[in-house]
């Protein structure tokens, strides 16, 4: 793989979070095709298979704020 589409290390990721000027902008999410995306384009997508994501994005289970006895 060539290097320009090495995964940003994790120290690379902290500076874009810190704004403290990254050798790049880290890439997140950035395949969350949608709207019919793929219906329209396919296996034409699979030339953005090479970048790679910097961070990984995480989903919680959704909890009920009612029940943290928040003001």
């Amino acid at each position: 793989m060539n290097d320009i589409f090495a995964p940003l290390p994790k120290e690379e990721v902290i500076a874009a979070i810190e704004r403290r000027n990254p050798s790049r902008i880290p890439l997140i999410r950035t395949k969350w095709w949608g709207e019919g995306l793929v219906a329209q384009y396919g296996a034409a997508l699979n030339v953005t298979k090479k970048y790679p994501e910097d961070a990984v994005f995480i989903l919680v289970t959704p909890f009920d704020a009612n029940k943290m006895n928040l003001s």
